[in-house]
C-alpha cells in the first residue's frame, strides 16, 4: 500500500512539474508571437537574447536554400574609378520572371573582413553561420523572405591596414557617396525591390522596405548611414560598434531629414563578452538622452556570452531581424 501511494505521489509530481514547464513554454511562445506581431514590443519586454536552434548549424533542405550572386558596379574616389562587387542573397522563392517586390537589407562587414564572411561565395551551398541562419529563418517564417546585399567599404584589399581606425574614413565615405549614388541604383535596376526606379527620389520612396546593418566597423558604417542617409532607410541593425558622431549630431540628422521619432527603428546589439560593449553601451545611453531617441525606436540588447565573432553576430541578427520591416 505504501509503495502504491509513493508511486501515485511521484506520478503527481511529474505531472504537475511537466504541466508548469509546458505552461511556461506556451506562455513564452505566445508572448513572443504576440510581441513580434505588435511590432517592437519584444525589444522592451524581453531583454535576454535567444540562441538559434542547433538545426541552424546545418543546411536547410535544398529547396529552402537561398542563392547568392555577384553584382558589379562602378564608384569613383579622388578621380580614380574602381570596379567593385557585392554579394546578393536571393531567397529561395525569388524568381526573376515574377514581379514580386522584396524588402532589402544591406549588410556590411567589419575590419579586415569581406562580404563572404556573411554569405560565403556564389551558389546555394554555403556553410557560413549567417547564410545557414537566414535560410532557416525564412523557411520557418521567423522573418519574411528578403534580399540581402553584402558590399565592402574597401576600394580593394590593399586598403586594409593593421589599424582599424584607418577604416573610419572609408566607412564614412561609403555612407556619404558610394551607397546611394553607386550601389543602390544597381540593386534597384537588377532585382525586384520596392523601388520603382533608380533615381534618388524613387529610392527614398522605398525607405520603408530598406534596412542597413553591419558588424564591428560595419556597425560604424551603419551609424553613418543613419546620420547621412536616413531618407533612404527606415531600419538599422548596428552590431558590436558604437556611433562615431556625437549623440546631438545624430539627433539633429533626424530633423534635417524632415523626419521624427516615429520614422525609424534601430535594433542595436553587442556580445556580452565583447570589449566593444564598453563603448557601445554608453553611446546608446547617450542617444537615449536625446528626446528623439526612445526605447521604442532604439532597441539595445546584449548576447550574454557572445564575443566579437561570427557566432555572436549571427545570434544578434537572429534576434533582431524579426523586428525589422514592421512599419
Amino acid at each position: 500500500m505504501r509503495i502504491r501511494l509513493f508511486q501515485v505521489i511521484v506520478v503527481l509530481i511529474i505531472l504537475i512539474g511537466g504541466g508548469v514547464c509546458y505552461m511556461r513554454y506556451t506562455q513564452q511562445a505566445q508572448f513572443e508571437k504576440q510581441s513580434v506581431n505588435k511590432g517592437h514590443t519584444l525589444a522592451q519586454s524581453e531583454k535576454r537574447m535567444v540562441v538559434p536552434p542547433k538545426r541552424y548549424l546545418q543546411q536547410a533542405s535544398r529547396d529552402q536554400r537561398g542563392s547568392v550572386k555577384k553584382v558589379t558596379y562602378q564608384t569613383t574616389q579622388q578621380h580614380v574609378q574602381y570596379s567593385k562587387q557585392a554579394l546578393v542573397y536571393l531567397p529561395a522563392d525569388y524568381r526573376q520572371d515574377r514581379q514580386k517586390p522584396y524588402d532589402v537589407l544591406y549588410l556590411m562587414h567589419g575590419w579586415n573582413m569581406s562580404a563572404s564572411d556573411f554569405l560565403g561565395e556564389t551558389g546555394t551551398n554555403q556553410m557560413t553561420r549567417w547564410k545557414l541562419m537566414i535560410d532557416h529563418a525564412i523557411a520557418e517564417k521567423r522573418i519574411k523572405p528578403l534580399i540581402v546585399v553584402a558590399p565592402t567599404y574597401y576600394q580593394d584589399r590593399t586598403r586594409i591596414t593593421s589599424d582599424w581606425d584607418d577604416d573610419l574614413p572609408l566607412n564614412r565615405r561609403f555612407a556619404t557617396q558610394e551607397l546611394t549614388n553607386d550601389l543602390m541604383p544597381v540593386i534597384a535596376s537588377q532585382f525586384h525591390t520596392y523601388a520603382t526606379g533608380t533615381q534618388p527620389s524613387q529610392l527614398q520612396q522605398a525607405r520603408n522596405h530598406q534596412a542597413f546593418a553591419g558588424f564591428s566597423m560595419g556597425s560604424a558604417t551603419t551609424w553613418f548611414v543613419f546620420q547621412y542617409d536616413l531618407k533612404f532607410f527606415r531600419y538599422f541593425m548596428p552590431m558590436s560598434g558604437p556611433n562615431a558622431s556625437d549623440a546631438a549630431v545624430m539627433a539633429k540628422s533626424v530633423k534635417s531629414a524632415g523626419l521624427n521619432q516615429d520614422d525609424f527603428f534601430i535594433a542595436a546589439s553587442v556580445g556580452g563578452a565583447d570589449s566593444t560593449k564598453y563603448a557601445m553601451k554608453p553611446a546608446i545611453k547617450s542617444l537615449w538622452r536625446q528626446s528623439v531617441f526612445t526605447k521604442d525606436n532604439l532597441w539595445y540588447r546584449e548576447d550574454q556570452h557572445g564575443g566579437h565573432d561570427e557566432q555572436s553576430f549571427t545570434n544578434q541578427s537572429y534576434n533582431a531581424l524579426p523586428l525589422l520591416f514592421k512599419q
